[in-house]
C-alpha cells in the first residue's frame, strides 16, 4: 500500500513524463515538416526547369491543336470551293454544246458562246468572293472562340502543378487576336517559373504554420487544465 507521499511523486512523475511526450512528438511532428520543407527548396530549380519545360509543351500542344483546326477548315473550304468550280464550269459546257446543235448562224454562236463565257466568268468572280468572305469568317470565329475562354475553361486546360498560380494571376490573365487566355497564360508561367514554384510550397508553408499554432494551443490547454487526483487503485497499477 503507497503512502499519501509516494502517491504524491508518482502522479508528479506521470504528469512530467505525459508533458515531455507531449512536447517530443509535437517536435518531431514539425521537425518532419520543416525536413519536408528543406528538401523541397533543395530541389526548386529542378522544379524551376521542370515548370518551364511544361509550359513550353502545352504551348505547343495548343498551337498544335489551333493549326490542324485551322486546316482542317481551309481542306473543307478549299473542296467547297472546287466543287462549285466544277458546276461553273459543267454548266458552261453544256450552254457551249446546245449552242453548237442549235445550228445558229455564226453570230448567234458567237452571242451564245460570250454570254455563256461571261455567266462562267461572273461565277468564278462570286465563287471567289464568297471563298475570301469565308475565310474571314473563319478567321474570326477561331480568334472570338479563343478570347471567350472562361476562367474554369483555362483552369481545365492546365495541369495541376499550374493551377495554384492561375488562382492568383487569372485577373490579369488576357487573350489577345493572337493567342488564347491559356497560351497566354502558359507563356507568363514560362516567364516565371518562381512564382510556380511559390504558389505550390504556399500549401507546404501554412500547413507548417497550423500544426506550429495547434501545438501552441495544445501546451497553452494542458497548463490550464486542473489537476486531478489519482485514486489508490490508479497509483496501484503503475508498473514502477
Amino acid at each position: 500500500m503507497l503512502t499519501r507521499a509516494e502517491g504524491k511523486r508518482q502522479k508528479r512523475a506521470l504528469d512530467k513524463q505525459r508533458a515531455v511526450a507531449l512536447k517530443q512528438a509535437a517536435r518531431a511532428k514539425v521537425r518532419e515538416l520543416r525536413a519536408a520543407l528543406k528538401r523541397a527548396r533543395a530541389e526548386r530549380p529542378h522544379h524551376v526547369r521542370a515548370a518551364r519545360t511544361l509550359c513550353q509543351q502545352h504551348r505547343r500542344l495548343l498551337v498544335r491543336r489551333a493549326k490542324e483546326r485551322k486546316g482542317r477548315l481551309l481542306r473543307e473550304l478549299a473542296d467547297v470551293t472546287r466543287q462549285e468550280r466544277e458546276a461553273a464550269r459543267a454548266r458552261c459546257v453544256e450552254g457551249k454544246q446546245r449552242a453548237r446543235v442549235s445550228a445558229l448562224s455564226r453570230l448567234e454562236k458567237a452571242k451564245h458562246e460570250l454570254h455563256h463565257e461571261r455567266a462562267y466568268q461572273a461565277d468564278l468572280r462570286r465563287i471567289e468572293a464568297n471563298n475570301r468572305a469565308q475565310r474571314c469568317t473563319v478567321g474570326k470565329a477561331c480568334s472570338a472562340e479563343r478570347r471567350s475562354e472562361s476562367d474554369g475553361e483555362v483552369a481545365g486546360n492546365l495541369p495541376p502543378e499550374l493551377v495554384p498560380l492561375f488562382e492568383r494571376v487569372k485577373r490579369k490573365i488576357k487573350s489577345s487576336t493572337r493567342q488564347s487566355r491559356t497560351e497566354a497564360f502558359l507563356h507568363y508561367a514560362e516567364e516565371h517559373p518562381r512564382e510556380v514554384i511559390a504558389a505550390q510550397e504556399h500549401g507546404i508553408d501554412a500547413t507548417i504554420r497550423q500544426m506550429e499554432a495547434q501545438h501552441d494551443r495544445a501546451l497553452k490547454l494542458a497548463k490550464a487544465s486542473p489537476r486531478r487526483r489519482y485514486t489508490p487503485e490508479e497509483l496501484a497499477a503503475v508498473p514502477f
